[in-house]
């Protein structure tokens, strides 16, 4: 269908255009299955070391409800901030070639900012840690939009990257936890698995910016910047932490050796194929990102078996 169809005038083109870009851009079933892997899987996790183990009631529904929501809004406005460098480097997306309006996009943020909002209304502890994901979209939006006057403030540029949102997300989910069952692990426990839970992601950014000299183009990428074997390091660093926080935690609140070795064998396939490229960075070795993505699904994974080892093995 030609973009003067998609761009005309009736409510059966706007679901069009939304179908476009979800399907193009930020396709909904890996969307909600992450969110959905996430909140659970942290749930879980804080249930194991509060030696309570059980899965998220449905009541916990709002959570991945809500992480599906802060995604939606994170990568439209990441879109929106990249609207002039599109029309250069990537034409024939569908916010460039008019499949789908840029207006379309804002709409749709500042109606799923609303919903996140109205969905954690008066849920407890958990209202004022999605009042701090509310201010972090607020403060990405003035860093996306307004990307001069970021640059010049050092402490704003910190506060409206990545990284903070992986941890408040995190505590999110902890608030969840602790509202819907009472229970909390201790206070350091809380701070470790939040990072847990955020360096998988952290390592995934640095992984899909890394290719092999044959691979590099006119875009930025962490290998280009320090070199393919250097760039590397990096992920191998996050990985190796979280491998140890797993079995060092695994072995302390007395996992199953299923879950031990489970995290072991992952961790080693994960950690050889880094390795791999960082001995020799070509394009045929270069499996970083979906290695990374593959392994946090299967550590989360390991989670929810071992509780089901619990409740029912």
């Amino acid at each position: 269908m030609s973009a003067q169809a998609y761009a005309g005038g009736g409510n059966m083109n706007v679901v069009r255009r939304y179908h476009e870009y979800f399907r193009e851009m930020q396709p909904l079933p890996l969307t909600v299955f992450f969110s959905v892997l996430q909140a659970s899987s942290v749930f879980c996790f804080y249930s194991l070391l509060s030696g309570a183990p059980q899965f998220p009631p449905a009541s916990a529904w709002y959570a991945a409800a809500t992480a599906i929501l802060f995604y939606v809004i994170f990568r439209i406005n990441d879109e929106i901030k990249d609207e002039d460098f599109d029309r250069i480097h990537h034409p024939t997306r569908p916010m460039v070639d008019g499949r789908v309006k840029y207006s379309d996009l804002k709409f749709l943020a500042i109606f799923s900012f609303v919903l996140m909002v109205a969905l954690n209304f008066n849920r407890g502890f958990s209202t004022s840690a999605a009042m701090m994901l509310v201010v972090f979209l607020a403060m990405s939006a003035h860093a996306f939009y307004f990307p001069d006057e970021v640059r010049r403030n050092f402490a704003l540029t910190l506060a409206t990257g990545g990284h903070p949102m992986l941890l408040i997300g995190n505590f999110y989910f902890y608030s969840v936890y602790r509202d819907l069952t009472g229970l909390s692990p201790n206070v350091w426990l809380v701070v470790v698995t939040c990072l847990l839970f955020s360096f998988p992601a952290m390592a995934w950014e640095i992984s899909r910016k890394i290719r092999a000299p044959s691979q590099e183009t006119e875009f930025p990428s962490y290998s280009k910047w320090w070199g393919a074997r250097r760039a590397t390091l990096i992920p191998i660093t996050y990985l190796s932490i979280i491998s140890a926080t797993y079995l060092a935690i695994g072995l302390a609140f007395h996992f199953s050796m299923f879950f031990v070795l489970g995290n072991l064998v992952i961790s080693a396939v994960a950690l050889g194929i880094f390795i791999r490229f960082a001995l020799a960075p070509e394009a045929k070795n270069n499996h970083l990102k979906l290695t990374n993505e593959l392994y946090d699904v299967a550590a989360r994974l390991l989670i929810l078996g071992e509780v089901a080892r619990r409740l029912y093995g």
